[in-house]
């Protein structure tokens, strides 16, 4: 009797953990479109317009130097995001309609970079220069060599740079480990 109500109540705590911990997980952005990859929130507390020019509806706004297209993710207070900047200054994209598939051509060093920001004010947490170097791979004219968006579990984010290699950080910016996968196939730029 009393082994089955131990296992009862072991299992009843399980349950109360494991439902806590995915709370937890559903209100962060841990992930490229959030929770699940679902692209939903689980809130109405979000805007749904802003401006710019006036700063309705915008908390802060950071100026990051480069190019990334990756989205930013968030664990409890921490926003990370990534970017690529150029050492020739060529930090420009090329929109709109077009059907050419031309490379960038740009063969300077570039800082491949992970920032963390204080979600709430803004302020820089701490910001990592992940590698340096000539990129492996060119970019297309509406792309970054920072497209990847980061991932955390709350203890760790990770940033992928393609050729550049996958990095681990901890939640407080210090290396955990790298790994490099070397020159990627990039299609028409190989």
């Amino acid at each position: 009797m009393k082994t089955r109500n131990f296992l009862l109540l072991l299992g009843l705590l399980f349950i109360v953990v494991t439902v806590d911990a995915q709370t937890d997980y559903m209100n962060q952005w841990p992930q490229f479109r959030g929770p699940f990859a679902s692209g939903i929130v689980e809130t109405d507390q979000i805007p749904d317009q802003w401006d710019v020019t006036t700063g309705e509806n915008i908390l802060w706004k950071n100026k990051i130097p480069g190019l990334g297209h990756s989205s930013p993710v968030i664990w409890g207070d921490r926003l990370f995001v990534t970017t690529a900047i150029s050492g020739s200054g060529n930090n420009s994209l090329k929109v709109g309609l077009y059907g050419d598939i031309d490379e960038v051509g740009d063969r300077s060093e570039h800082e491949f970079r992970l920032y963390c920001f204080d979600k709430r004010n803004g302020n820089l947490l701490w910001e990592q220069l992940v590698h340096k170097g000539i990129p492996l791979t060119e970019r297309h004219t509406k792309s970054s060599h920072a497209n990847a968006t980061p991932a955390t579990d709350g203890r760790y984010v990770l940033a992928f740079f393609g050729s550049e290699g996958l990095y681990c950080y901890d939640i407080d910016g210090k290396l955990v480990w790298k790994k490099s996968f070397g020159r990627m196939n990039a299609g028409p730029y190989d």
